[in-house]
């Protein structure tokens, strides 16, 4: 290999959107993934997983974490699972136009046709075995993308979602009508109708009318994280 193509293979460092393993120098924060696989799977996945809200400023790694979890979710082949970002939203003024998003969002995460949402109510017949044969994990990233006035319809049909699958408790989750298994709500800011912090600004410590949700926290990399990456790149540079 020469020079010039070393040079070229080397990774680099990148603070613009989610890490690449194989192009970045980066951290594995493995215990931050272990911890989303947790919430989105539950205590015990044939029974349900939980809904959780993950809000942090832009390049805390939210996505990446995620990105992680789901790959790794997907592997266990036992549930169905679809990241997607809310953004194309933010511009969208009608709830038709909105709900269009996350449409076209799953189509294009899972491969497959999914019926037109004109209607909230339409929310009500997406997550059921007419479209979905095995439990559902779903993220939505940019979920603060969503304009203000659509945010609490969302959270209203996800917390019905919720509850319904909690009276069925007996049911392994695959045989619930309602699949949404798990599901977490991605943004850089809480939004109205999600949640408001108790405390200081800034704090993870929820209480909201989605009074189903847990809360993940993606704090800043530690000087050791910091310090891993530097040695590395030190040792691949000589």
């Amino acid at each position: 290999m020469t020079w010039s193509s070393r040079r070229a293979a080397r990774r680099r460092f990148s603070s613009y959107g989610p890490v690449d393993t194989e192009l970045h120098y980066y951290v594995p924060r493995q215990e931050l993934v272990d911890r989303a696989c947790a919430e989105l799977l539950g205590e015990d996945p044939t029974r349900g997983g939980h809904y959780i809200t993950v809000w942090a400023p832009r390049q805390r790694g939210k996505t990446w974490v995620f990105q992680q979890a789901v790959e790794r979710i997907r592997a266990r082949g036992d549930f169905e699972v679809a990241l997607l970002t809310m953004q194309p939203a933010e511009t969208e003024t009608t709830a038709e136009r909105t709900l269009d998003v996350l449409a076209r969002g799953l189509r294009y995460a899972l491969g497959r046709e999914f019926p037109e949402l004109a209607a909230w109510r339409d929310l009500e017949n997406l997550f059921t075995s007419a479209w979905f044969s095995r439990p559902v994990i779903l993220v939505l990233d940019e979920f603060d993308a969503v304009g203000e006035p659509f945010i609490g319809h969302f959270i209203s049909q996800f917390r019905s979602f919720y509850s319904r699958r909690a009276t069925e408790a007996k049911r392994e989750s695959g045989q619930k009508s309602c699949l949404l298994h798990g599901l977490a709500l991605v943004g850089v800011r809480g939004v109205l109708g999600a949640e408001h912090a108790r405390g200081s600004p800034g704090s993870t410590s929820l209480t909201t009318g989605f009074n189903v949700q847990r809360g993940l926290h993606i704090p800043n990399l530690t000087f050791p994280e910091v310090e891993s990456m530097l040695r590395w790149y030190e040792r691949e540079s000589g």
